[in-house]
């Protein structure tokens, strides 16, 4: 307790703020109403590049149904429990737009993942540019055991987990076919239920490795963290090896945690942060051979502060410049959404002007430049057609310009 309290007194109330660093005001991108859905939820943004210039894309959940953060006034009361109603039949499907003017203007919403239907549901969609290949990845999960649009019944729908991943090479205008992600070697004992990926946990080293971490679901251990690595552009996929507090006795998995996201420093080693639904820290592991192999750490620094209940959280790097991402309200869970600054490889951190105090939940960050002081974070936030107790009504875009000295 007195850690934790140590912790979220030099993560969250640090007075002093950085004012030579700028964050612009809030640029819809996904709102209540768009192709009819009244909610959006769980983004993940990434960047591509092209000769001429880079394209911005956002990914989300459009949600047929209402609750889990998103309360429409016209279907919920001001004040009433923020709940997905009983009689729903929950559908989800995976949406993009993108913006080719740094997030001032965006395309239309298009679709790519889901078929519309409750056993066609997909979830979590966590994007990644491969500049060497030229292709736009985007991973979403969905029925363990089943093909996207197949069919089957709910009780296999509701037994496990898989993950898709489909690719575009014009960036964004055609993608291929959805294919199955799965770990090759690794016995069912191992692989359990099913997989599925963290919004933030998709990241490209600078070796060109894909990292994919995401949650396994074993049928003996439970809900863990696991990782998948790929060398060759996402052809074939390994199951990292987890060491340490709470890894299975299978390693491969940290378990009871969740929502990851992944940063590479610069020494190329890999920090991996988790969420927890006790405390107000996020359990943490490094690699040191690039995603292969986790080990838990309890280095303080590597400690990061969530909200009471746990919350998703966003990791981007740049050489030893880490931005980190969360709604950090010591009072009221999923508000005050703040990102911390590390320019030491996360061996310190400082908070940098709020980005925004209100109602407010899932972020995901990006590099608006290779090389450059210009971020910007997606996240979700309360909006004028949703109750007072909506922290994800809506996902909005922010940019963040650092002082180039620092990058």
């Amino acid at each position: 307790m007195e850690h934790n309290r140590k912790v979220m007194i030099r993560f969250v109330c640090v007075l002093a703020s950085l004012a030579s660093t700028k964050v612009s005001a809030s640029i819809p991108v996904f709102v209540q109403g768009d192709l009819g859905l009244p909610c959006w939820r769980i983004p993940s943004t990434v960047l591509t590049m092209n000769e001429a210039s880079g394209r911005v894309f956002v990914f989300a959940e459009g949600r047929n149904f209402t609750g889990d953060g998103c309360c429409p006034t016209q279907l919920h009361r001001n004040g009433d429990p923020c709940e997905i109603p009983t009689k729903t039949i929950p559908i989800r499907n995976i949406y993009f737009r993108y913006s080719d003017d740094g997030g001032h203007t965006w395309s239309t919403v298009q679709h790519v993942g889901g078929s519309n239907t409750y056993l066609g549901t997909v979830t979590d969609p966590a994007a990644v540019w491969l500049p060497k290949e030229g292709k736009l990845m985007v991973f979403y999960g969905g029925c363990y055991g089943l093909v996207e649009g197949e069919g089957g019944t709910p009780a296999q729908y509701e037994q496990g987990n898989c993950t898709y991943m489909r690719v575009s090479k014009d960036l964004g205008a055609s993608w291929s076919e959805p294919q199955k992600v799965v770990p090759q070697g690794v016995a069912p004992s191992q692989y359990g239920v099913g997989w599925r990926p963290g919004t933030n946990g998709a990241k490209v080293t600078r070796s060109g490795r894909i990292l994919m971490a995401g949650a396994m679901y074993h049928s003996v251990f439970g809900r863990g963290v696991s990782v998948l690595y790929s060398d060759d552009a996402g052809v074939s996929w390994s199951l990292a090896t987890m060491q340490g507090t709470n890894s299975n006795s299978t390693t491969s998995s940290f378990v009871s945690f969740g929502e990851p996201a992944l940063a590479e420093l610069s020494d190329g080693s890999v920090l991996l942060s988790m969420r927890t639904e006790t405390g107000i820290v996020r359990p943490a592991a490094l690699s040191e051979d690039g995603g292969k192999t986790f080990r838990s750490t309890t280095e303080e620094s590597k400690l990061l502060p969530q909200p009471k209940g746990g919350c998703e959280a966003a990791l981007i790097s740049q050489n030893k410049i880490l931005l980190y991402s969360e709604p950090l309200s010591m009072y009221k869970n999923r508000s005050n959404m703040t990102v911390l600054l590390s320019k030491d490889d996360a061996k310190s951190w400082q908070p940098l002007p709020a980005v925004y105090p209100g109602p407010s939940a899932y972020s995901s960050l990006v590099n608006m430049a290779i090389e450059s002081s210009m971020f910007a974070i997606v996240y979700e936030r309360d909006w004028d057609t949703c109750t007072s107790n909506s922290a994800s009504c809506s996902i909005v875009f922010n940019n963040i310009s650092l002082p180039s000295v620092w990058t």
